[in-house]
Formats: C-alpha cells, sequence, structure tokens
C-alpha cells in the first residue's frame, strides 16, 4: 500500500507565526485514481501553452520532460506503463498542436487500458 506525503502549509493571520501540517493521503489499491485527473490536467494545460514554434532548446526540454515524468509518478505501473508508451511513441513536440495531440492520443491510449471513455 503506497502512502503519498502532501504538504500543506497553513498561514495563520495572528502574529507572524505559520504552520505547516504534513498530510497522509493512503492511496490504497488503485494508486493512479487519486492524483491521475490532476495529473493529466496539468500534462494537458502544459501542452497547451506549449510555443507554437519552439526553438530546438524548447523541443529538446519538452521531450526530456515527457520522458522523465516516468520518475514522478507516484504509482509504479503507472509509471511503467507510461514509460513503455514514450518509448513506443516518441513525444511529437514540433509545436503546440503537435504536442497537444500527442498528450491527447497517450490519455485516450491510458483510458483505453482502463476500459474508460476515450477524450473526443
Amino acid at each position: 500500500m503506497l502512502v503519498l506525503r502532501v504538504f500543506i502549509a497553513h498561514h495563520f493571520v495572528s502574529g507572524e507565526k505559520r504552520q505547516a501540517r504534513v498530510a497522509y493521503m493512503n492511496l490504497g489499491q488503485d494508486e493512479g485514481s487519486a492524483w491521475g485527473h490532476h495529473a493529466w490536467r496539468f500534462i494537458h494545460y502544459a501542452s497547451f501553452q506549449y510555443p507554437e514554434r519552439p526553438s530546438p532548446a524548447q523541443q529538446a526540454g519538452a521531450k526530456r520532460w515527457l520522458k522523465d515524468l516516468v520518475h514522478v509518478l507516484p504509482c509504479p505501473r503507472c509509471s511503467s506503463h507510461w514509460k513503455e508508451y514514450v518509448e513506443e511513441h516518441e513525444p511529437a513536440v514540433s509545436g503546440r498542436d503537435a504536442m497537444a495531440r500527442y498528450v491527447w492520443e497517450a490519455h485516450n491510449a491510458v483510458n483505453r487500458r482502463l476500459k474508460k471513455p476515450e477524450m473526443s
């Protein structure tokens, strides 16, 4: 069973006192369901903000970022599946449309595997 630490900072108005609390979230059997939609939203939003005409450095960074997601996904099974996907489907980072389509296709591949409805 995976336990994920989530740091939540609380700011208190009385005085200069600041406290940080650590909350533990038990992700249980289906690790991806607790954070997956948040991760997908972030990945989609990043693709929507990607430049229309990225420089070679931006393209290299975007490709590296998509491939390196495997190292930060909290679910080992999800991480393994993502690694397989990016190895079989080279990230398309030539521009905003290409990256957005790549992320959309990746998301639909995950949805098919999980027997969830595909995004249209």
